[in-house]
């Protein structure tokens, strides 16, 4: 009986360490990469440069909100907690990417498939982070809210720069 505690205790510990590396790195990427990208997306498509821009504005806005705020986090793990920077930077990411999925894409199988991949994505991302006990749910809605937010403010930008 001992010996399934054990086991179980590893496998607890195996899991929440791929769930909790799975969905924290999807922002680091695009948080380390963004900068570099900026040039290059710039020079090839301006919709590709105003993608990776907001994703940085989500994260430069976010950490200045935390900032400013300074609310602890439940537990004990370094940095403040409002808003959830994952999930502002995430929403954005791939809220924008759903907006240039159902407007650019021609068929009806990948809109829809990438839509539902994608929300489901960030719907993740949020639940992982109050499954983690990093965040209040009121961190990973106004996170949420930011980054909605500013794919809202992308949306009105691409058009403005389209005609």
């Amino acid at each position: 009986m001992q010996m399934f505690f054990i086991q179980s205790g590893l496998r607890y510990r195996l899991i929440l360490l791929i769930f909790r590396n799975l969905f924290q790195v999807s922002g680091e990427i695009i948080i380390c990469s963004g900068l570099k990208s900026l040039r290059e997306a710039f020079l090839y498509q301006k919709k590709a440069f105003l993608l990776i821009f907001f994703t940085q504005a989500s994260f430069v806005i976010t950490d200045f909100i935390k900032n400013f705020v300074c609310r602890e986090r439940p537990c004990v793990y370094p940095g403040f907690s409002f808003p959830s920077g994952h999930s502002s930077t995430t929403m954005c990411f791939y809220g924008i990417l759903i907006y240039l999925v159902l407007h650019y894409a021609k068929s009806d199988f990948w809109r829809y498939f990438l839509t539902a991949l994608f929300g489901v994505w960030i719907f993740m991302v949020g639940i992982s982070r109050l499954w983690l006990g990093v965040h209040f749910p009121v961190d990973v809605i106004a996170g949420m809210f930011l980054g909605f937010m500013l794919v809202n403010l992308y949306i009105i930008v691409s058009k403005s720069l389209s005609k």
